[in-house]
């Protein structure tokens, strides 16, 4: 099961968002497109713009729109977001809808540049006067209608807290409609996005796991010195009970002296022996490539003290049942 959050600023703000989804998706079955069986939900999560940064979400992939998924990107490294795309036929539906209500006064379309490009060559097709302001940031939509309301604009087409302070201060003010075919848009490359994600996750998850069945231990960091690999051999070998440690710097993890060193060096290494704490390390050191650019190192590592005592072991043994 794929889940799919649609993120918003309030219930309903896509209108029919979850019939227009089982209509989607009954389309691809008759279509016999339906992804291998993976069956897809979706659930809408509401939260102020305002709080987004502290937004926690159990989810394969967020669909949003407008200045909220411009928000959850910047607070979000690891789930893929879909943005809805704002097509030129939503904001002419969305005008069309302003001049029907207030008539032909003059229009502040304000929203993220994504949402809003290229408006203002719309104003010949509706025959309005039209002017575009940018949003970066939910604090910035206040000064956006003051601005938009001395530069002689009597209505406001853009998101839901902006509208609502545009009515505050007397300013006619219309919600942007997200149509049909926008939100099929966004279904079906979350749909896409997902999927990719989950095979690179199984993917990934193949990986770790030879690695962590690997006698050898294994590092890898970037060219920050964050971890993107660290098995468990590493782990035993190197004496660290600490839970997951990717996306961990390298300096917080591995004491300081020489493997840490060699780890963060731009030098590679071919069995060279190296002292960690209490033990002797045997260690390799490749760097990694991606398209012919440096990207990262890795340490591949044994515990010479430990396989040295093995070998002192078997060969007393074996000694004891020669002369025995």
């Amino acid at each position: 099961m794929i889940k799919i959050k649609l993120v918003v600023p309030r219930k309903g703000y896509i209108t029919d968002a979850f019939e227009r989804f089982e209509e989607f998706n009954k389309l691809e079955e008759s279509e016999n497109n339906d992804n291998g069986s993976v069956k897809f939900v979706l659930e809408e999560v509401v939260e102020d713009a305002d709080k987004i940064g502290k937004l926690k979400l159990d989810a394969d992939v967020i669909i949003s729109r407008g200045l909220i998924t411009k928000l959850l990107k910047e607070c979000n490294e690891f789930i893929p977001i879909v943005d809805i795309p704002v097509q030129g036929i939503d904001l002419i539906r969305s005008l069309y809808d302003c001049k029907a209500r207030f008539g032909s006064k003059k229009v502040a379309v304000i929203g993220a540049l994504n949402m809003i490009y290229g408006v203002e060559n719309l104003s010949d097709i509706v025959d309005l006067p039209i002017q575009s302001y940018i949003l970066n940031d939910i604090e910035s939509s206040v000064s956006l209608v003051d601005l938009a309301a001395r530069d002689g604009c009597e209505v406001v087409l853009s998101g839901l807290s902006t509208c609502k302070y545009a009515e505050e201060i007397g300013l006619g003010a219309i919600l942007v409609d997200t149509g049909k075919e926008s939100f099929r848009q966004a279904l079906i490359e979350a749909k896409r996005v997902a999927l990719v994600s989950r095979r690179e996750q199984e993917k990934t998850k193949r990986y770790q796991t030879i690695l962590n069945y690997a006698y050898e231990g294994v590092i890898a960091i970037d060219l920050k010195g964050q971890i993107s690999v660290f098995n468990t051999a590493a782990q035993e070998i190197l004496a660290i009970s600490k839970g997951s440690l990717i996306g961990n710097s390298v300096y917080e993890i591995i004491k300081a002296g020489k493997f840490r060193d060699m780890l963060l060096s731009d030098d590679e290494y071919e069995k060279d022996t190296v002292a960690y704490q209490s033990i002797q390390l045997s260690v390799k050191k490749v760097g990694i490539f991606l398209k012919g650019k440096k990207v990262g190192d890795m340490v591949a590592f044994q515990d010479v003290t430990r396989i040295q005592e093995m070998e002192g072991k078997f060969f007393r043994a074996s000694f004891t049942r020669t002369c025995g």
